[in-house]
C-alpha cells in the first residue's frame, strides 16, 4: 500500500507552461471582480487552474530563489508541490487567501511572522540562513481531492504537508508578495510579541 506522498511516482507530470503564459492569479481575480457577474472575464475554474500551474512551476524549480537579495539558497522548500494532491491543498488555501480583503491578508501574514519570531528564539545558529525554515506550509485540509489520477491503494497521509517548513523566500513565492511588502509587515509584527500558530 502506497502513501499519498508516493502517489505520483511513475506518473509523468505535465510540463508547466513558460512564465509569460501564466497569468498572475491575483490579476485574474481582480479582473473577475470588476467584470459583470453574469459574464465574468475569468471563471473560478480558470483561476483555480492558473493557481495550480503557478504552484506546479514553484514545485519544479528545483530550489528556492532568494527573494530578499544576496546569495542563492540551497533549500528546496517547495519541492512538495510536485505532488498533485498536496499542491491542490496548498492551491485551495492560497486562492481563498487571495480572495480576502487586503487587511485580512496582511493580518494573517503578520501572525505568521510573529510565529516565526517565536520559533527563531527556540533555535540557535539558523537565523538569516537558508536553514531558517520556521514558516509552516499553508494548506487547506478540507480540500476536495480528485482521486481519479490516484491509485486506489493510496493512503491519505497528511504528515508531509503538516511537517513541511518553509524559508521566508519560499513563503513569499507561495502567497505572491514582494520582499518590500514583507519587510513592511515584518516591521509591524515587531511591535507585538504575542505569536499564534498558523
Amino acid at each position: 500500500m502506497k502513501s499519498l506522498s508516493d502517489a505520483d511516482e511513475g506518473v509523468p507530470m505535465a510540463e508547466p507552461p513558460p512564465e509569460d503564459e501564466v497569468v498572475k492569479v491575483r490579476t485574474m481575480l481582480n479582473a473577475q471582480k470588476t467584470s459583470p457577474k453574469e459574464n465574468p472575464k475569468y471563471s473560478d475554474e480558470e483561476i483555480m487552474e492558473a493557481n495550480e500551474l503557478r504552484l506546479m512551476k514553484l514545485g519544479r524549480r528545483g530550489g528556492c530563489r532568494n527573494r530578499r537579495g544576496g546569495k542563492g539558497l540551497k533549500c528546496n522548500c517547495l519541492g512538495i508541490l510536485e505532488n498533485p494532491v498536496y499542491r491542490s491543498m496548498v492551491g485551495s488555501y492560497t486562492l481563498a487567501m487571495f480572495k480576502k480583503k487586503k487587511e485580512d491578508r496582511d493580518q494573517s501574514i503578520i501572525e505568521w511572522i510573529k510565529y516565526k519570531r517565536a520559533a527563531e528564539k527556540n533555535k540557535t545558529g539558523n537565523k538569516g540562513s537558508s536553514k531558517d525554515k520556521h514558516f509552516l506550509l499553508p494548506y487547506d485540509r478540507e480540500t476536495k481531492i480528485n482521486w481519479d489520477d490516484v491509485d486506489d491503494s493510496t493512503v491519505l497521509d497528511l504528515s508531509p504537508v503538516q511537517n513541511a517548513r518553509l524559508c521566508t523566500s519560499a513563503l513569499l513565492d507561495v502567497i505572491e508578495i514582494g520582499a518590500k511588502k514583507y519587510q513592511r509587515l515584518d516591521r509591524i509584527a515587531s511591535k507585538s510579541f504575542i505569536p499564534r500558530p498558523h
